[in-house]
């Protein structure tokens, strides 16, 4: 009579699903510098190859990704290449913006084609100028953030405005739309968390809201993203430069009134020391933030704690790392580190073998087990038949060495594997 043997790990069914980050688009030479979904299914990242742009589109949850467009720059000898800051309004209003210079393409298709919007001879068509930021408020009014320059359109980019920035001031980096007359840019890029205020109708800046002042001989903290839930509630990540090299500390600030107050709910050195550079929420409690070198750090409970997570190897040492929420899964990306999906994984079979050691021997009346597990858990021994009636069951304990413990068998069997699931024979 042929028999089955199951090891069988004994936790809590609520315990044993165990999380990882599992890569789901492989991007050794490609460069994602916008990572965003539009709704619970449709996911779009931008990327940046050897002498091409192209888009992967996502409709299941971030589980595949597809290429969605393409445009090759190096075969065209297009002087406009490295796509920089993206943005996906719906599944039908995309836009892109360029490293090198400030021009701005559309798309009203879904990513079939795209149309290329410049500025003329302002200081914006000038080499070196780019767009720090773009926003759209709904289908027509938007607005993009460069040096010295804030761009309006409210007819989706056919025509636009563009309003001098005084150099005091110097705007760049995330802005936000306060209302549809109302427009928030950081004061000045990767140097403050203060915002100014734009107000459309009125032509007209002032300060919208005021930052913390730090104490003497430390540096300002910096907004790096911002991420609005709701029409109030927001949160944004940055860092604070420590004085040592190059090191910062992570922040994270949250705002009930559309970014008038923030109040810092993280602030505190973790490795990588490079702060954070990307945030997003699924939830009004549940987010997470990453920071370039290998860094996540995710919350529950609306920022009252945060965990940080172990990175999956292709994430270390790479840069501009993304975040993003794919309905119920956070998707993160990273240059040259591809995109993973945080998933569950409770096969127990699959998760022993990848995670312990299982040896076992046989002798003319026993069977000889060995468990090798760090986390010294218990596990159940099943000898079942063909049918799933178990003929007989035990305990058995786990080890960090190999430490054979003996099964004394009721009948004879020949062991015919050495599996977690393994078959046997009657003697």
């Amino acid at each position: 009579m042929k028999l089955i043997l199951l090891i069988l790990l004994l936790i809590p069914a609520s315990l044993s699903a165990e999380k990882e980050w599992v890569q789901k688009h492989y991007a050794i030479y490609e460069v994602i510098p916008t990572l965003q979904c539009t709704d619970s299914t449709n996911c779009y990242a931008f990327a940046d190859s050897v002498g091409f742009t192209i888009i992967y589109r996502s409709t299941d949850q971030g589980n595949s990704w597809h290429p969605h467009y393409r445009n090759d720059h190096l075969a065209q000898k297009d002087s406009v290449y490295e796509v920089f800051q993206c943005y996906a309004l719906d599944s039908m209003n995309l836009y892109m913006t360029y490293l090198r210079r400030a021009i701005l393409e559309k798309s009203t298709d879904g990513g079939k084609t795209f149309k290329r919007i410049l500025f003329g001879d302002s200081i914006l068509n000038k080499a070196g100028n780019i767009f720090f930021d773009i926003k759209m408020y709904d289908k027509n009014i938007g607005a993009g953030i460069a040096m010295y320059k804030l761009v309006l359109t409210d007819d989706n980019w056919e025509t636009f405005k563009i309003i001098d920035i005084d150099k005091p001031k110097l705007a760049g980096g995330p802005l936000f739309f306060i209302d549809s007359n109302n427009i928030a840019v950081l004061k000045w890029y990767r140097n403050d968390h203060e915002f100014l205020k734009y107000n459309i109708e009125n032509d007209e800046w002032s300060l919208y809201n005021t930052g913390e002042k730090p104490p003497e001989g430390e540096s300002l903290k910096e907004i790096n993203d911002v991420f609005f839930v709701n029409d109030t509630l927001g949160y944004a990540c940055g860092s604070q430069d420590t004085g040592q090299g190059d090191f910062a500390k992570d922040i994270i600030w949250k705002t009930y009134d559309r970014g008038q107050h923030w109040e810092v709910i993280l602030d505190q050195e973790h490795e990588p020391v490079f702060g954070l550079s990307d945030i997003s929420f699924r939830n009004e409690k549940h987010g997470m933030a990453v920071g370039s070198w290998g860094k996540i750090v995710e919350t529950t409970d609306g920022g009252v704690t945060w965990n940080y997570h172990e990175v999956p190897d292709e994430v270390y040492n790479t840069i501009r790392m993304l975040v993003a929420w794919a309905g119920e899964y956070p998707i993160i990306a990273s240059n040259k580190g591809g995109i993973h999906r945080l998933e569950e994984t409770t096969g127990i079979d699959e998760y022993i073998l990848k995670s312990i050691d299982i040896n076992i021997r046989q002798t003319s009346d026993k069977l000889l087990i060995s468990i090798e597990d760090k986390n010294f858990r218990k596990y159940k021994l099943q000898i079942v038949d063909l049918h799933g009636n178990i003929i007989q069951e035990e305990e058995l304990s786990s080890g960090i060495g190999t430490l054979f413990k003996p099964v004394n068998l009721n009948v004879l069997y020949r062991l015919s594997g050495n599996e977690t699931n393994t078959a046997f024979e009657n003697v």
